[in-house]
């Protein structure tokens, strides 16, 4: 019995009946010399052999595959059931069995139940999973075969003795195996007259790859692990564990639930839109078989970020106003936050769409984000705060609330630890302090990401990070830097397509602003063309490759088509009202035609239109104030102060400058070389600060005259 219980112990070590939840995953790859530490205690009854020696002589006497098969099919033989009937001792046990002299076990004991197990699951296996068990074996007991040849020296001795060592075995089945082993190895020795060699024949049969034991309960515990991996750092999915999810569909096996949900995100990663469907379809019809509608929002939730992934805008918003629905019925508000600070996000980011038909406003998802997030998780109620941030910068807002909010935020996730929200609001800093003009203070910003330990970094932030890192190297000038870096990105952006797909636009973004800047017209044309395809699902990289095109077709010559499509755009934004783009963008465009109209004053006057934002009453206005403007339009000077006046409400420090500075070239236009040396001398110090080198070629533009 002590010996059994050891046993049972070596193979499930579980810690604690009672506990649901296993501290660590366990793996089933434990050997000999952890099994002979268990049974060190137990001795038998003959000096100088232990029962762990009985135990090694009995798995090296199993000599064949057919030899597993009878100690495997006359387990059965030792197990009763629970009869009343059936005749006991005095101390409540079966009669003894007739098969060596051995009690039987019950069936409903630990020890019987285990049993019956083994030979159940032994019975249901496969040939080939029979034949991979027996190599795994042979692999389990090989490192012992020395030792083993000492014990059968001893027995041996034992024997000549006198001794009956049949009565000493691990259990009773031990000598009759070994008897119907010798019968077979006589029969073989009576039969190799052919002159084949066993050895010769066994080369001959392929050997199969070796077998990895793994529990059921601690493979699902291993998956729901990898899940929490996925969802908080990002990564991909490991070699091992993609062979075993591989090996057990290749066998027939079934997954357990979790694994559907693990394929799901490793597809939904590698863009793969049909089985990333697919496995989230499998993995919620199997959980809420079990479940009920307890997780129907959260399989709506997902189905709604998945559409929103590959581009289904109006799919993702039904399914996110179906799952706000049925949130609200099961009354999970953590599950409502949470579809709350995501719908905010993508709202943000998205704003041709429309929200869900539950919610009225972006005002009102952010009121209800402040209130209730608070109520469920600091790190949601950081990111409101930090939502906030993203909402007031892009639309003009309030510069101090935007501070305030994100001290606010900077707060909360120094009592919360929380390494998501803190890499996501280095982010949301450094593109506040860049559009403040103070490059030094977005580099610090950034930095701080890299003091968060590398087991909690996540790699989307990662890669954002750099991104955003390369970017305020370029607009320094330290081109080198900015290339390395994103080239040290590599690696981690080809883990995974949902990666690559945010840092390639990126990188080629940066290769199309060099070649611009060197004037390599036919080799950014060709970058404009592998660009092409990511406007449509990205709305930043969709600005910046319109304003890049024109000044594209600026450089080419074609500076009165590009005038007329950047006033149409401009135009176009104006009328759009609450869902128009980030002012950065519109204020930037503004900038690049005002360069025109200043440094080309003649093509500028060739661009028809007088309303919207630049309407004929200011233009005549200006003309009446300033008379003979040196050629320049009346339409430059009116748009250049407007530049000024919208660029400071916004905080867009750099482009403020670039107005004063373009205000300065119209002084000297006008003859007012004074005016202009004080405008220069006014920003001069604001322009150190954000150590941006086009600010060098602005400058040198008012000497040289050229854009």
């Amino acid at each position: 019995m002590k010996l059994m219980c050891r046993l049972v112990n070596f193979i499930d070590p579980q810690q604690s009946a009672t506990s649901s939840i296993q501290p660590e995953i366990q793996l089933l790859d434990r050997d000999l010399r952890q099994l002979e530490s268990f049974m060190a205690s137990l001795h038998s009854r003959l000096p100088g052999l232990s029962l762990f020696d009985f135990l090694i002589d009995f798995l090296f006497r199993m000599t064949s595959l057919d030899s597993l098969h009878t100690f495997m099919g006359r387990i059965n033989e030792y197990l009763v059931r629970d009869d009343p009937e059936k005749e006991e001792t005095e101390e409540g046990l079966p009669v003894m069995g007739q098969i060596g002299g051995n009690a039987v076990l019950r069936q409903s004991s630990l020890l019987g139940s285990f049993c019956k197990r083994c030979f159940l699951a032994f019975d249901s296996l496969s040939f080939d999973a029979v034949l991979h068990l027996w190599e795994y074996i042979e692999t389990f007991r090989e490192p012992y075969r020395a030792h083993w040849e000492k014990i059968r020296k001893r027995m041996e001795a034992l024997k000549m003795d006198g001794l009956d060592l049949t009565t000493f075995g691990v259990d009773g089945l031990r000598e009759e195996i070994l008897s119907r082993e010798r019968a077979a190895d006589e029969s073989d020795d009576g039969g190799d007259d052919d002159g084949d060699s066993p050895d010769f024949l066994k080369s001959l049969i392929p050997k199969p790859p070796p077998v990895h034991c793994i529990a059921a309960e601690n493979l699902e515990t291993l998956l729901e692990f990898q899940i929490s991996v996925f969802e908080r750092y990002g990564g991909t999915l490991p070699d091992e564990i993609r062979y075993v999810l591989q090996s057990m569909i290749a066998t027939n096996k079934p997954l357990p639930t979790s694994a559907h949900y693990v394929q799901y995100l490793d597809a939904f990663r590698d863009k793969d839109y049909e089985a990333a469907f697919d496995h989230l379809h499998r993995f919620y019809d199997y959980t809420m078989n079990s479940r009920g509608r307890t997780h129907y929002q959260y399989a709506l939730f997902t189905l709604a970020t998945l559409q929103a992934e590959f581009g289904f805008y109006s799919e993702a918003m039904k399914a996110v106003d179906e799952a706000i629905t049925v949130a609200r019925e099961n009354k999970d508000n953590h599950c409502l936050n949470y579809i709350l600070s995501w719908l905010y996000s993508f709202l943000q980011s998205h704003r041709d769409c429309k929200p869900p038909a539950s919610l009225s406003s972006l005002e009102q998802i952010s009121q209800f984000l402040r209130i209730r997030a608070k109520e469920t998780s600091f790190s949601l109620y950081s990111l409101s705060y930090q939502s906030e941030v993203e909402q007031l910068v892009p639309s003009g807002g309030s510069l101090t609330q935007a501070f305030e909010s994100l001290i606010k935020s900077k707060y909360i996730n120094a009592i919360s630890n929380s390494a998501f929200a803190a890499g996501n609001l280095s982010l949301v800093a450094s593109g506040l302090w860049m559009r403040c003009g103070s490059a030094a203070l977005a580099h610090l910003a950034l930095d701080l990401y890299s003091w968060i330990p590398e087991r909690k970094l996540n790699a989307l932030l990662t890669i954002e990070m750099g991104v955003r890192k390369a970017k305020l190297y370029f607009l320094q000038g330290r081109l080198p830097e900015c290339f390395d870096l994103l080239l040290s990105l590599k690696h981690i952006a080809h883990g995974s397509q949902w990666h690559q797909q945010l840092w390639h636009p990126k990188f080629l973004m940066l290769h199309l602003a060099r070649r611009l800047n060197e004037g390599k017209l036919q080799e950014a044309k060709y970058l404009f063309q592998k660009l092409s395809g990511v406007a449509a699902v990205d709305t930043e990289i969709a600005h910046d490759i319109y304003y890049y095109q024109r000044i594209w077709d600026i450089k080419y010559g074609n500076t009165s088509e590009a005038l007329e499509s950047m006033w149409t755009e401009l135009e176009e934004s104006e009328r759009k009202g609450e869902g128009k783009p980030d002012l950065l963008y519109q204020v930037r465009l503004m900038v690049l035609y005002a360069k025109q109209l200043v440094y080309d004053s003649g093509i500028g006057l060739q661009c028809t239109g007088s309303h919207g934002l630049f309407s004929s009453q200011n233009e005549a206005t200006m003309a009446a104030a300033g008379g003979d403007l040196g050629g320049l339009p009346p339409r430059a000077v009116t748009l250049v102060l407007r530049i000024i006046k919208i660029a400071d409400t916004a905080a867009l420090a750099q482009f403020a400058c670039e107005g004063v500075i373009l205000l300065a070239a119209i002084s000297i236009a006008e003859n007012e070389p004074a005016d202009a040396l004080a405008l220069l001398d006014g920003i001069l110090p604001r322009v150190c600060k954000t150590e941006k080198l086009f600010f060098f070629f602005s400058l040198k533009g008012l000497r040289t005259n050229r854009f």
